[in-house]
Order: structure tokens, then sequence, then C-alpha cells
């Protein structure tokens, strides 16, 4: 069963500068149309009225807002986000997680504040350790250790367990 029009296909046809266009879905949802005199508004609402999806298209292109309980992309290949800034607000954490390698890069600072303990637990914890030309520091001491060299660098000593936490 599709949607049920509320308006003819004719007056769909002219576009005057507001234009409002309801479909009932059978989830109950409403599907509302809007045509403005600078853009157009897709709009999926729940049957209590709260828009769920809103698609603006604008003359410097679309914006996509999504709202719901949750939100999931499933993708077999690689899910890419390009954009001018990039910001994740979560109200209860964060979380990251994968089966390879994790990379970040900046080419300005990096900073990492936290309200509590910071912990770094890996085999190694390297710093300062990779080619460092470019760097205020270029040439100075073993900060111009290769990839082969660190390789080559003996075992460090086992380090005695934290006592608040049990962990090195």
């Amino acid at each position: 069963m599709g949607p049920k029009q509320t308006d003819s296909a004719e007056d769909a046809r002219a576009v005057p500068a507001v234009r409002d266009s309801r479909s009932l879905l059978p989830s109950g949802r409403t599907l509302v149309v809007k045509a403005h005199e600078h853009d157009e508004e897709i709009e999926i609402r729940s049957s209590g009225g709260e828009v769920e999806v809103r698609i603006v298209l604008t003359e410097q292109g679309p914006i996509l807002r999504l709202r719901g309980a949750r939100l999931e992309i499933d993708s077999s290949d690689t899910v890419a986000v390009n954009c001018r800034q990039f910001e994740v607000n979560a109200s209860h954490g964060v979380r990251l997680h994968s089966a390879g390698d994790v990379g970040v890069q900046s080419g300005a600072e990096i900073r990492l504040k936290s309200g509590g303990e910071t912990f770094i637990d890996g085999d190694y914890v390297n710093l300062n350790c990779l080619d460092r030309r470019g760097y205020h520091d270029e040439g100075e001491g073993d900060a111009q250790l290769g990839m082969d060299e660190i390789a080559a660098l003996p075992e460090p000593a086992p380090c005695e367990p934290c006592p608040e936490h049990g962990s090195a």
C-alpha cells in the first residue's frame, strides 16, 4: 500500500513561494514535503509529530538531520566523512574499536584532556621515536632512531604492578 496523497499531481507542478504536501504512511508516520522560495524540505514525522528525518535542499547543498533512539551505519567497505570540522558530542561516553590499527594524524596540535586518570596500555608505549625531521628538536640525541634501530633495542625490564590498579 503506497502513501496516501493529500495534494494532486497538478498542484505539485506549480511551486509557489511556500508549499506543504503531506502523505500518511502505513506505519502512521507522515511524509512532509515543503517548497520554499530558496530551499526545499523533506521530512518524515513520527505518529506523534516529531521530526525523525529531515533533508533540506539548499542552494549550498543538502543538509541531513536524523533523530532516533539509535543510528547505525553498516558498510562492507570504507565509510568516509570529509568536512571542514568534525565534532562528536556524547553525554555518556565515546568508544572506538578496531580489529586493526588505529591512526590519528594532525597537521597541528593534538590535545588530550582528562577529568580523571589517563591510562595508556600496550606492549610498548613509544614517544617521539619515529622520524623527527622537521620538528624543533631535529638532530637531538636518540630521537633520530629509525624503526630498525628501535627494533634492535633491548627488551625493557618488567615494571612493578601499580598497587592501586594492579597494572604496570
